[in-house]
């Protein structure tokens, strides 16, 4: 079955490249009609690179010898993390958002020129939803990477997006805040919430259960916490079902990546990290070592250490994505029953949180073993709930996001980088400016964008 999806979705790629070209190119299609508009939110979607500035790995000789000669892959990793003229920008974590925004701008744009009618509601109602869904997706991806975290009050003058809402790519716009950022993220996503069926037949096109664990991801950002559990509430309610990492068909601990993303129960929404261009290689979880305390932290009755982790004789690889050689940013149940647990954890609802971290953890544990986590304070299930989240969601393009938002709430969690032999080393300290990346030069350059600083 994946191999059918990889070729429906690179066939809907080529056929893309008709659109949106140079004018009067008759080779070229004018998108029109809702199929067009469809076939343009099929575009194969990725999100930024956060995992590249969270704590979640460390660079070995090897890749360090190898590709980190390449200014680009010292600054992604290193540079930018420590007290230097250098911040991190790549200039794909911007550029990949915005052109699927652009996409969706036109899609928008076509459908709200064509009349609905009882024989194209259901084909224009989810062309909407999916145009919504991934606009919100993307500047939610631009948000995390380029704006400070959300705070109540600094958020309204805090630098935040460039807003393009419109196809016209000669309008001269300049970055807004971070409150009209997330609000602009919040309306998008009400929409598609509106529009979208509950389920979706192709896991790269996204559904209403996909749309409420993107608001659950929004509001844990803004951490309105009340407002993430109700949107748990609406995910599981209608999805529940969690692999069992004990049944060989679900999850084959036998192979070198255990979990398949054809046929996944969890997986609801397919979506990808950026791939990283004009680094000789690629800095992706396959050419780096997973953190050896996070592989340390799990127990060995706990089958993620297995299923997540391959020893290759130097370091510990991760490979626990579904997507084999992708980080799997999409949207999973296991991600929504650990964001319950969170919530009802700040809220109080101890006996509540503790369920759902159970309920999820005897899923990944070796029959028999697992002795269910209890807490006797809304502290204790929070220390529990948050180390287990790290750790199960492992390498999804989250933790920089939770880093920041914890931060926010008093976790004074730092980042440090160290060169293989421990000659160079360099931390990112809570609070400090660089954890809103720097826009790529070239923009500042061309449009006069007000720039994150460094210092």
């Amino acid at each position: 079955m994946k191999y059918i999806i990889f070729l429906i979705t690179g066939s809907l790629l080529l056929s893309c490249n008709k659109f949106l070209d140079k004018p009067g190119d008759p080779t070229k299609i004018v998108p029109k009609t809702i199929a067009d508009a469809q076939m343009l939110m099929d575009k194969p979607v990725s999100n930024g690179c956060t995992y590249i500035g969270a704590d979640e790995y460390y660079v070995t000789n090897y890749p360090w010898n190898m590709y980190m000669g390449y200014p680009q892959n010292r600054d992604y990793y290193f540079n930018w993390i420590t007290n230097s003229t250098t911040g991190m920008v790549g200039k794909d974590f911007w550029q990949e958002s915005y052109n699927a925004i652009f996409h969706t701008n036109v899609a928008i744009e076509i459908l709200n020129k064509i009349p609905v009618t009882e024989a194209n509601r259901k084909a224009w109602e989810q062309a909407m939803g999916c145009a919504h869904f991934i606009r919100a997706w993307s500047y939610l991806s631009i948000a995390w990477q380029f704006c400070n975290a959300w705070h109540d009050e600094r958020s309204k003058t805090d630098l935040g997006a460039v807003l393009d809402l419109e196809s016209d790519f000669l309008n001269q716009l300049s970055r807004s805040t971070v409150a009209e950022t997330y609000d602009q993220i919040l309306k998008d996503a009400g929409e598609a919430v509106k529009y979208l069926p509950l389920f979706s037949e192709n896991p790269a096109r996204p559904c209403r259960l996909a749309a409420y664990g993107l608001m659950t991801r929004i509001y844990l950002s803004m951490r309105k916490y009340e407002d993430a559990l109700a949107q748990c509430d609406h995910y599981l309610s209608d999805l529940n079902a969690l692999l069992d990492f004990n049944n060989p068909a679900e999850v084959n601990l036998g192979s070198d990546y255990p979990i398949s993303w054809s046929d996944n129960k969890e997986l609801i929404y397919y979506n990808h990290s950026v791939y990283l261009s004009g680094t000789g290689y690629p800095l992706d979880f396959l050419s780096v070592a997973a953190d050896t305390t996070i592989y340390k932290s799990f127990h060995e009755n706990d089958l993620r250490k297995k299923a997540y982790f391959h020893f290759n004789g130097e370091y510990y690889e991760f490979t626990g994505s579904p997507l084999l050689f992708d980080a799997c940013t999409g949207i999973a149940t296991d991600e929504i029953y650990i964001s319950r647990a969170e919530c009802y954890a700040r809220q109080g609802e101890t006996g509540k949180a503790m369920k759902d971290l159970n309920d999820l953890l005897v899923t990944r544990w070796k029959s028999g073993t697992f002795i269910p986590f209890t807490a006797n304070s809304k502290e204790e299930a929070l220390d529990i709930i948050l180390a287990e989240r790290k750790k199960e969601l492992l390498f999804r393009g989250l933790r920089w996001m939770d880093i920041k938002r914890l931060n926010e709430e008093g976790a004074n969690i730092s980042i440090t980088r160290k060169s293989p032999d421990h000659t160079i080393t360099g931390t990112l300290l809570p609070g400090s400016p660089r954890f809103a990346m720097q826009l790529p030069a070239d923009l500042i350059a061309s449009f006069g964008y007000k720039q994150n600083p460094i210092e």
